[in-house]
């Protein structure tokens, strides 16, 4: 809003704005406080470096949202109204958490932020002058660590795939986990996770879960149309697959792996909109111990159900301990 500068209000209100600004770009931070007026902006005057080098440091964001609890921040430094290149600028958490990056020869230093569960305040500083900015941990789509049930809420109801499959999901609290079960043989069906029913845009799925048979109970991401029109992406334990039923034809590919099929894991799926890929990155005591990419042959929709598929043994069981569901 523009100030009326016909009146004395309008034009100290111009004053003092037009004063924070130009301390600013000589490098001092100010900000108007009422205990001390325009007489306490003037007074950051005499902060403005002389005799030697002026330094300026922003942030490129006010505000950055962290995925996964890691965010990377761009800090731009100046000196003398040129960037800076070269230069270590330390980037300090509000959570006590201490950064350095460098300066590339645009002046910009990239700080990889982790651990972030809350929303944090961070400042970069570089010999007299700092620059803040906040970030916020990502909003989850799902965020299910299985300490109480939700498994009515969490997940809908089955859908068979092939041969008329079927599964069951109830709640075990002694340990806590869901358990899922596969409930027929020689057939193959879908648990979808409710919150994402409809949800077309990019995102990241992380499951950590156990088979507990000796034939397995597989964990995995799949799309799902409608009958002639699903497919995705599993780790029955043993081995990785890919399956798609396209227009009613259905194609199914072994990808190999090591057998888990007794060892507690932790898989990443990931779904690329922009690229209509799957990607499963399967983790074993927290290493990436393998990786598969499916191409989607359809269009996915708003009518999309997204879960994990359980095949091809009855009554095989998998333990499910945490599920997380968040946008990338």
């Amino acid at each position: 809003m523009t100030n009326d500068l016909s009146t004395l209000n309008g034009s100290l209100v111009e004053m003092k704005d037009q004063l924070i600004y130009e301390l600013g770009q000589k490098g001092v931070s100010a900000s108007y406080d009422s205990s001390t007026g325009l007489l306490g902006l003037i007074g950051k005057i005499s902060e403005i470096q002389t005799g030697g080098s002026c330094y300026h440091i922003e942030f490129s964001e006010a505000s950055y949202t962290a995925v996964g609890g890691s965010a990377t921040l761009e800090v731009y430094l100046q000196e003398n109204y040129a960037p800076k290149s070269s230069a270590s600028v330390t980037v300090t958490g509000s959570d006590g958490s201490v950064y350095n990056g460098i300066t590339n020869s645009q002046g910009i230093a990239s700080v990889t932020v982790s651990n972030i569960s809350t929303t944090i305040t961070f400042t970069a500083s570089y010999s007299n002058v700092t620059d803040a900015c906040t970030v916020n941990p990502a909003i989850y789509i799902i965020n299910d660590d299985a300490s109480v049930d939700n498994s009515s809420t969490l997940f809908g109801s089955y859908i068979s795939l092939r041969n008329k499959g079927t599964n069951s999901v109830t709640y075990n609290s002694s340990t806590p986990c869901y358990v899922l079960k596969n409930t027929r043989g020689s057939s193959e069906s879908l648990r979808p996770y409710s919150a994402l029913d409809g949800y077309t845009g990019s995102f990241k799925l992380t499951v950590r879960s156990k088979n507990i048979n000796s034939d397995c109970c597989p964990i995995g991401l799949y799309y799902y149309l409608d009958d002639n029109n699903w497919g995705g992406v599993k780790d029955e334990g043993t081995v990785i697959w890919i399956s798609s039923k396209t227009n009613g034809s259905f194609t199914e590919s072994n990808k190999g792996g090591n057998d888990h099929r007794y060892n507690e894991m932790t898989h990443e799926f990931i779904y690329d909109s922009v690229n209509n890929t799957l990607t499963i990155n399967r983790y074993y005591n927290g290493a990436i111990e393998h990786t598969q990419v499916m191409n989607i042959p359809i269009t996915l929709t708003s009518s999309v159900k997204w879960g994990t598929s359980t095949t091809w043994y009855n009554n095989t069981t998998r333990e499910i301990y945490e599920i997380i569901a968040e946008p990338i």
